[in-house]
Order: structure tokens, then C-alpha cells, then sequence
């Protein structure tokens, strides 16, 4: 399974690729734009966890949470490292999550995940007094609304993570609008079921 997978993300790389190369410099801006701001949020959310010593309590508890991440790397976390032509981390599939090294997460927290920056464990959320605990969750919010205006302009993006969206576009392009009759904003896709893969 985790070679499938390594198969499947290493594909994916390369159509995403593909399609950067093709995009206008109109979108290309647009984009880097977009990710601009979701990047700046999640700095924001980390600063936040950092002041509530995350950095600890994921120590003592080794990181559980980050054993559900098998498939929560999206499209836009992917696009920051491809649209600035930087390699992005080398997943290992045959871990529960492919990106969480010796010394913790290999991404960077301005780039990470959707679901793995907004969650934070009951010690965390103890730790930040209510100001604090507020501006967590409006940015939260914020960002939520940034990953969904992704998912409503591009195949590929979803919050359910960019190896399913991969596999359910199939051979169609994934910076493309989405199919309305097929697709939803919600990550649901009725219509694409053929395997992913690059010819």
C-alpha cells in the first residue's frame, strides 16, 4: 500500500508540475496571492500555539494526533512549494503520517495541512487565556474560508487532501475549475472514479 501510494504522490508531483508550467501569469499571481494569505494565517495560528508551549505537550504526548495524517496534505499546501519551484518534503507512506519526522513535523507550520493547523488538543486550548483562545478560532474561521474558495476554484483542491482529489480527477486537470454537476465544495466528487495516473 505505502509503495502505491509513494507511486501515486510521486505522479501527482509531476502533473501538478505540468500544470503550473501551462498557467498564465495572470493565475500564477492570483495564486501565489491566495497562498500568500493562507500562509500568513497559519504563521498566525502558530504563533498563537507556540505561545500556549505546543511545542510540549506534543512531546508528551509524542504526537498522537499526527498519526490520522495519512492523506491531509492539499492542494494549496503542495502549490507553495511547487508555484516557488522548492521541493516539498519527501513523504513516507509507510508511516501514519508521511510527513512526521524523528524531530517532529517536516513542514513547516505556515504550509502544513489544513486539518493538522487548526486542531489543537484539550492541553493546548487550556493553555490559551481567552483572548487568545478567541483569535484562535477566528482564524480558524478565516482560513477555513480561504481553503473553501480553493475548493470551489480548482479540481484538485478539497479539504479531504490532494492524494483523493488526485484520484478522483483522474486524467482531468487538477487547476481547473471543478465539474459543478460531479463536484461540490463539500470534497465530494460522484463522478470521477478512474485510478490517477500520468501519460
Amino acid at each position: 500500500m505505502s509503495e502505491a501510494r509513494q507511486q501515486q504522490w510521486d505522479a501527482l508531483l509531476i502533473k501538478l508540475r505540468g500544470e503550473i508550467a501551462g498557467l498564465d501569469e495572470i493565475e500564477r499571481r492570483r495564486l501565489g496571492e491566495q497562498l500568500g494569505r493562507i500562509e500568513d494565517v497559519q504563521a498566525r495560528m502558530q504563533r498563537l500555539w507556540d505561545g500556549a508551549d505546543g511545542a510540549r505537550h506534543c512531546r508528551l504526548c509524542l504526537g498522537r494526533c499526527c498519526h490520522l495524517g495519512h492523506n491531509h496534505m492539499g492542494l494549496p499546501n503542495l502549490l507553495a512549494y511547487l508555484l516557488n519551484d522548492e521541493k516539498p518534503p519527501r513523504p513516507d507512506f509507510s508511516l501514519s503520517c508521511p510527513f512526521q519526522g524523528p524531530r517532529g513535523c517536516a513542514i513547516e507550520a505556515s504550509r502544513r495541512p489544513f486539518a493538522c493547523v487548526i486542531f489543537i488538543c484539550e492541553p493546548i486550548e487550556a493553555a490559551l487565556d481567552a483572548p487568545d483562545l478567541a483569535a484562535f478560532y477566528a482564524l480558524e474561521r478565516e482560513l477555513r474560508a480561504l481553503y473553501l474558495d480553493f475548493d470551489s476554484r480548482y479540481r484538485g483542491a478539497g479539504l479531504c487532501g490532494i492524494l483523493i482529489r488526485g484520484a478522483r480527477a483522474g486524467l482531468r486537470p487538477l487547476l481547473e475549475p471543478p465539474d459543478q454537476s460531479s463536484e461540490t465544495a463539500s470534497g465530494k466528487d460522484a463522478g470521477a472514479t478512474e485510478p490517477f495516473e500520468v501519460k
